[in-house]
């Protein structure tokens, strides 16, 4: 059940909100950035993630203080979302004003 909501969430939410992104760049440039992130980010970001847990697992820690570590690591992440958000809104902007001309 919850593998369903979050997968629901990732189509719903995360995707559309994720693919916004690329409407400022130009069409070369998202499908390069989309298939870095797609391989490298994505794919990368699991196993590291995976080898991240099983070492904290195996210095003894609690899944209660792993998540006390990954919160500030979770803050940071929102902050960098929010000036993903802005940058993007500014290059959109931007990107307007050079289609007005």
């Amino acid at each position: 059940a919850v593998q369903v909501i979050r997968r629901a969430g990732n189509y719903a939410i995360m995707r559309p909100a994720r693919e916004m992104l690329y409407v400022v760049v130009r069409r070369e440039e998202k499908y390069k950035a989309k298939n870095f992130i797609d391989t490298v980010v994505y794919r990368g970001g699991d196993a590291i993630s995976s080898w991240v847990y099983t070492g904290m697992r195996g210095f003894g820690l609690t899944l209660s203080a792993i998540a006390w570590i990954a919160l500030p690591l979770s803050l940071v992440w929102a902050w960098i979302a929010l000036r993903l958000g802005r940058q993007q809104a500014v290059l959109g902007k931007s990107d307007q004003l050079n289609r007005e001309e």
